[in-house]
C-alpha cells in the first residue's frame, strides 16, 4: 500500500517539499521524511537557526530574570535615639530580619511640612543597606512635639549596599512614634528587600 503525503507548504508553494507519514502497526512508531530541493532547504535551515536563537535567547531572558534579583519579604522593630549624633542625626538598634543597627539624619522638611529623612543601614554581618532619601509625611497629634506615623506615610527605597546587598532593590515602610520631647523614636518595619545571585 502506498504511503499517504500531505503538502505542508502554502498552496502559492510549489509542492517540492512533502512529509511523508507512515505508521508502524506494530509499535506505534511514526517515520517523517523531507524531501526539500536545495533552495527550499536553504530556506528551512535560514528558518531552524532563526528559531533556535529566538529560543535560546527567550531561555537566556527568563533564566536571566531568575537569577537576576530575588525578592524576599522583611519585618521587625527598630528604635533610635533622637538626635544622638551632634543633635541632628537619630541612632539605634534594628530588630529582625535586618537586624543591625541604624541612623536618619532630618535633612529638613518640604514646603508641605513633610520631613526629608536620609537613612544609614548596617546589619549585624556589617553589610550597608544604602537607601534614598525618605520622606515622611507627619499624622496630625494634639500633643507638640509628638508624631505618628502610620503605614504609608513613610517609606524608603533601597538603592543597593554592600555584601549580599550589593545591587539590591525594594522598598520599606513604616509604623510607629516620634517623640521629640523625650528624643525617642520607636517603629514597626515591613516591605521587601530584592537582592541579586
Amino acid at each position: 500500500m502506498p504511503e499517504p503525503t500531505r503538502n505542508i507548504l502554502p498552496s502559492s508553494e510549489p509542492i517540492s517539499a512533502a512529509i511523508t507519514l507512515k505508521q508502524i502497526k506494530s509499535g506505534a512508531e511514526l517515520e517523517i521524511g523531507f524531501a526539500l530541493n536545495e533552495e527550499e532547504n536553504m530556506r528551512f535551515v535560514n528558518m531552524s537557526k532563526a528559531t533556535s536563537v529566538l529560543a535560546a535567547t527567550v531561555i537566556l531572558a527568563v533564566a536571566g530574570v531568575s537569577q537576576t534579583s530575588r525578592c524576599t519579604p522583611v519585618g521587625g522593630v527598630l528604635m533610635t535615639n533622637i538626635g544622638a549624633i551632634a543633635g541632628q542625626t537619630n541612632l539605634g538598634p534594628v530588630f529582625g530580619d535586618l537586624q543591625g543597627s541604624i541612623a536618619a539624619t532630618i535633612l529638613g522638611q518640604d514646603s508641605n511640612g513633610n520631613y526629608l529623612v536620609q537613612h544609614y543601614w548596617v546589619n549585624a554581618a556589617g553589610e550597608t543597606i544604602l537607601l534614598k532619601v525618605a520622606t515622611l509625611i507627619p499624622a496630625s497629634t494634639s500633643r507638640p512635639g509628638v508624631v505618628p506615623v502610620l503605614w504609608g506615610n513613610y517609606s524608603s527605597e533601597i538603592a543597593g549596599g554592600t555584601g549580599k546587598f550589593k545591587g539590591a532593590t525594594g522598598k520599606i515602610e513604616y509604623f510607629g512614634i516620634a517623640d521629640f520631647n523625650q528624643n525617642t523614636l520607636v517603629l514597626r518595619y515591613r516591605g521587601t528587600v530584592c537582592v541579586a545571585h
